[in-house]
Parts: C-alpha cells; structure tokens; sequence
C-alpha cells in the first residue's frame, strides 16, 4: 500500500477521472467517509487504486505506472480470494464492485504473446480477455446471489439502495459491452432486470429517493420522454441496443434466415428499437455542446460524474449504427444466406454506417474541445470500429477514381488522434492506434 497522501491522490484521481466513465458504484461522499473510517474492504481500495493509477501524474509513480496498477489489481484479487472466496466466507457487495473493477483492468492490459504483426480484429481482442471474462461471471453470478436485480430491502439507508442499484447496472454495462467480442454472449437478459434505473447523478448525491421505472417500462414506444431519470439512465438504454446488435451480427449468424430488408426480420426491428433510442436521447436536438455547458461546477469545469453517461450513451448509439450496417458482417450474412440484396438496401444501410462512423471521432473531439474527459476504456474500441469503417469507405472511393469529401478524411484524423491520446493511459488503445496508424493512413 502507498503512503496516506498518495491513497488519498489516487482516490481523488478515480472521482475525476473513472468514476461514470461509464461505471457508477458508489456516491462519492459516502464512499469518502467509509474509507476515511477504515471500513471498505482491502480488495476494493486496491481496486480502486489500480484502476485510478494510469491517470495519475504523482511523482510517486513516475516510470512505473504500468507496475504499480499490476501489482495493485494483483493484490486487489488476491484479496477477494483469501477473505471472500472461501468455505467460511461468502462473497458481498463490496466484491461484486471489486470483480467488476478488474475485469475491467484485465480486458484493457497487457497480454502476454502479443503476436508482431496484428490486424485490428487483434488489437480490438488485445488484453487479459479469459481472465476478464472469468471475472465479469464472478460479477454476474454475485450479483444474482445478493438478488441486485431485484429492488433493495426498504429498510436500507436511501444512498445504500441507490448504490446497489448502481452496482448491477454497472454490471449491466460491462456484461453488455463485452459481448462486442468474439464468442462473448452477455449472460444477463434484460427480462431479468426487475430493480428501477438510477436516479439523476444530482437526486443521488443529495441522498434522497425518487421513484425511476423498469428497464422494460423504457423499452416500449409508448414510454413518456419525462420518465427519462438522467444520463446513467440512458447509457443503460443503449447498452441494451447494443446487446441486440452484438448478438445479431457477431452471435447468431446462422440463426434468423429472414432477409434483413424484410419488415419482420431482426435487422428491421433492431432498426426500430434503434429509433425508440434516438427519440429518448435527442441526438439532433440537443448538441453535446448544450449538455456539458448547462452541467458545470461552480469553478466553471465541466461537471464529468453528470456529462460522461452523456458521451458515452450517444457514442454507444453511434456504435450500435456501425455494427448492424457494417459492410463486412453485412456481407457475410448475404453470404450465408445466399441472396442478393436490393442495391437501395445497401446504399441506405451503407450511407447511414458512414454517417454513424464519422460521428464517433467528431463527438469525441468535440467533448473533448468542450474540456469534457473522454476516458472510458471502451471509446478506443468504438473508435477502431469507426476508422476501420471510414477507411474502407475511403479506400471504395479511391478504388473508383473518386476524391472522398473533406468530412472522411477529418473523420479518420480524428479517429488516430482520439486513440493516440487513449493510448497514453489504455494498453489496448495503444495496441489499436499503431495498427490502424500503419492500415488506415494508407490512402
């Protein structure tokens, strides 16, 4: 364990930068006064250090970043093992957070045998993913167990049942987001999520209850804007499309045989659910400029702990456009199904792939010029899908004597830049921007 002043940095750090970046599992001022008092657990401080350490620029830590957040995620589950995995004890709340928190870590590290010459698939896949996906169970599994999924015991003080509630969520997110990858089917289905959404990040810090509907209340058209309750919210919301377009085009290719351009096929409901999402979070309405400049601190910042579920839900959104458009996965379900698509088909999917890819970096830079954080490990992965996206658009063009529009080649500036600067404080991030530098800025 580091010196008090160096804890106390790192835990500083997490509230700037990691805390609702997406993930939320405590209120900040309790979270504080527990650790002041001693009573969180062992595994969760270290937790808490190793995911905060990378965005550290204490002296303490000067040249070996890298070693201290291993070493700290290493003790961190050293500790869930020996006090909390074993005959006499039962694992609790404070292990799910902690399981959650280095799944995290593990799927965006430094794996070992990284091969010389990656492809973006491979950076994409990059990290301790067996080791992460193990984790993100333990999480799952823990939280069924302490029925988080259900509503807390009334009897529990308003800011505890809100943190539970925000800690299966969180579990929710990172279930969902990983089923991005090969083989990673999420393990918890919305059908089983029964506990209210979050509250708005203001409610919650004031410490007071307020009535939130159901995932499944928000997931019909017939939904009031108004029961919208924050930006938390809204992330979860467009988790649950993702989830949908994950298992669509990267999990059930052999499964729906109905042609996508047909009204009752997946591809044409996933569309529509797409839709819902759009009206909830007013994309074109609102520019996320408006957002970060109506939450601010009283020192004038941006209020991160509020705008960052606001980034993140709009670049999920943009993300879930790019996959189930996609000209490679599309293909291969033409492919499999063995027809031929109606050439409108493709140039309205294809357009509006483009048009999502090109929103992906612009956002980023945007917030980003705002003096938003965009810290969240998973904007390099929507990042690569989108440059990888654009490159092909570009190399089509290029490839029919075409000159691609000034809005391409910014788009795919941007894209290195976003993972070059995400690369200083994420492994796989820096893993992707050296592919994509040598595959994409081949025009």
């Amino acid at each position: 364990m580091p010196p008090d002043d160096v804890v106390q940095h790192l835990v500083d750090t997490y509230f700037t930068h990691v805390h609702n970046q997406p993930y939320a599992y405590f209120q900040e001022e309790h979270y504080r006064q527990l650790f002041s008092l001693m009573l969180l657990p062992k595994c969760l401080t270290f937790a808490i250090l190793a995911s905060s350490v990378r965005f550290s620029d204490h002296e303490y830590f000067s040249g070996r970043t890298h070693d201290a957040m291993e070493g700290y995620a290493r003790q961190a589950w050293l500790c869930v093992l020996s006090d909390h995995l074993t005959v006499e004890n039962e694992p609790n709340f404070h292990v799910a957070q902690t399981t959650n928190i280095l799944a995290i870590i593990d799927f965006t590290g430094e794996s070992e045998g990284i091969p010389k010459k990656q492809t973006l698939a491979d950076a994409r896949q990059a990290g301790r993913t067996s080791s992460g996906w193990l984790k993100i169970g333990l999480a799952v599994r823990i939280c069924q167990d302490l029925q988080l999924m259900n509503e807390p015991n009334p009897m529990l003080p308003i800011v505890e049942q809100e943190e539970r509630r925000r800690v299966f969520w969180s579990v929710y997110l990172l279930d969902k987001l990983v089923s991005c990858g090969r083989a990673r089917p999420p393990a918890i289905a919305d059908e089983d999520c029964h506990v209210q959404l979050p509250c708005e990040e203001e409610v919650f810090r004031t410490g007071t209850w307020k009535q939130t509907p159901t995932l499944h209340r928000l997931l019909n058209w017939d939904a009031d804007l108004g029961e919208i309750r924050g930006y938390f919210t809204l992330a979860i919301l467009v988790a649950s499309a993702l989830r949908r377009c994950a298992r669509y085009v990267l999990h059930q290719r052999e499964i729906d045989d109905t042609l996508p351009w047909d009204s009752r096929s997946e591809f044409a409901a996933i569309n529509s659910f797409l839709l819902l999402i759009e009206q909830h979070l007013q994309v074109e309405e609102v520019p996320i400029e408006d957002i970060i400049s109506q939450n601010k601190l009283p020192t004038g910042t941006p209020d991160h702990q509020v705008v960052g579920h606001a980034v993140f839900a709009r670049i999920v959104f943009h993300l879930c456009h790019c996959l189930i458009g996609h000209p490679f996965l599309l293909a291969l379900r033409l492919k499999n199904l063995k027809v031929k698509a109606p050439a409108s088909f493709l140039s309205r999917t294809y357009e509006a792939c483009c048009d999502h890819a090109s929103k992906i970096p612009s956002l980023l830079y945007r917030a980003q010029e705002a003096g938003c954080h965009v810290d969240a490990s998973f904007y390099a992965y929507s990042t690569c899908v989108a440059g990888s996206i654009l490159s092909m658009f570009i190399h089509g063009k290029e490839s029919m004597g075409q000159v691609p529009s000034q809005q391409l080649l910014e788009s795919i500036k941007h894209s290195l830049e976003i993972l070059d600067k995400m690369g200083h404080f994420w492994d796989h991030a820096a893993k992707m921007v050296s592919v994509a530098s040598s595959q994409i800025m081949q025009l």
